[in-house]
């Protein structure tokens, strides 16, 4: 993975002991914001940061299903000085996500970007319209995710998401359903909620602008007028971060939506009230995070559910999975005429320009 144009290169200290003109502080704070713009320029919507007081610091990129070789390593020396940057760039309001305003162009943490990234980088820093953190403690250190939340999110559409034609009509004529549930399946940034997003804006520029779209979400990742938006801010009962979702669902309800979207299903309140509200003849959306389709019925079924609602296609109307394709190296080749290519033609889904094997 290459360099972002303009970055200090300091992934190839060697220990000074800590002496803080081995590298200064603005030189630190460039290369955190140029890994953040690599991301961005990428479309990439998770870094990771382990920090370890002995071995040293290192920093990757999740993309194409996988996380990147280190794009910073640094060694031991410079952990408090990291975590420190780290901590003034992703928490300007010294909480775990950024004061949500609603209005990307003045955001919090898009202003707060612009105002300490240098000038070669604040164009390509301009896509990201937030950034969430989650920091957990580990032996010796500590591991550091950051979450980028990027501003053309909220128009994407299905045809833009990689998805095959056939696979966006699928979803398109869900969106359209009356009722019933649609757990969109996928493991971490797979992109389920921005397939949920498209999917039901598909169905509100179809309404002509009829139907009414709200959204649950902890935090809100997006800003749509398109979209009504509750966040989660009450954090109740002992899992705190899922079972408010369950409580603001009733809420949501009193506002009659079209399409009810949550963001995620984790526990028993919140599964209970989404398949209740689907039962009771809305469409709700949310997202589980799974290996597989076909996890989402037995999950019901341990949250309460019994089999003829958990496996019952009137109230699960379909169960797409989403999964990112791993990137392709330079030694890969054209697909020719093998058996798997050839498969893949008596399905009427052949390769397209660019496939490789």
């Amino acid at each position: 993975m290459g360099e972002a144009a303009g970055l200090p290169r300091v992934d190839a200290l060697d220990d000074h002991r800590g002496a803080r003109d081995a590298i200064d502080d603005r030189a630190i704070l460039d290369r955190l914001l140029g890994i953040i713009a690599m991301a961005g320029e990428q479309r990439s919507m998770d870094v990771k940061f382990q920090l370890h007081k002995e071995r040293g610091i290192e920093a990757r990129i999740f993309a194409n299903g996988g996380f990147s070789p280190p794009v910073l390593s640094l060694p031991a020396s410079y952990y408090d000085r990291i975590i420190q940057t780290l901590y003034n760039v992703v928490a300007s309001d010294r909480r775990g996500t950024f004061d949500y305003t609603g209005n990307p162009e003045a955001s919090t943490e898009a202003a707060y970007l612009m105002t300490i990234a240098p000038t070669e980088l604040r164009e390509t820093l301009q896509v990201v319209s937030g950034i969430r953190h989650q920091y957990a403690v580990q032996y010796g250190g500590h591991v550091v995710e950051l979450r980028l939340h990027f501003r053309d999110a909220a128009g994407a559409r299905l045809q833009e998401l990689g998805f095959h034609p056939d696979q966006v009509d699928l979803i398109e004529r869900l969106a359209l359903r009356p009722a019933g549930m649609v757990p969109f399946v996928g493991p971490t940034g797979s992109g389920k909620s921005t397939a949920m997003r498209a999917a039901a804006i598909h169905r509100y520029e179809a309404s002509e602008g009829r139907a009414h779209i709200v959204e649950i979400a902890n935090p809100p990742e997006v800003a749509d007028p398109r979209i009504t938006l509750l966040p989660v801010t009450q954090h109740v009962g002992s899992d705190g971060h899922s079972e408010s979702f369950g409580t603001m669902i009733p809420i949501a309800m009193r506002l009659i939506p079209t399409i009810l979207i949550v963001q995620e299903t984790r526990d028993r309140p919140s599964a209970q009230a989404l398949v209740n509200a689907a039962i009771g003849g809305h469409l709700t959306m949310t997202s589980v995070h799974a290996s597989g389709p076909f996890q989402v019925p037995n999950r019901l079924e341990g949250l309460g559910f019994p089999q003829d609602i958990a496996y019952d296609p009137s109230v699960i109307l379909a169960l797409p999975y989403l999964s990112l394709l791993p990137g392709l190296c330079d030694c890969a080749v054209p697909a020719h005429d093998t058996q798997a290519v050839a498969m893949l033609a008596r399905l009427g889904h052949g390769p397209q320009p660019g496939y490789r094997s």
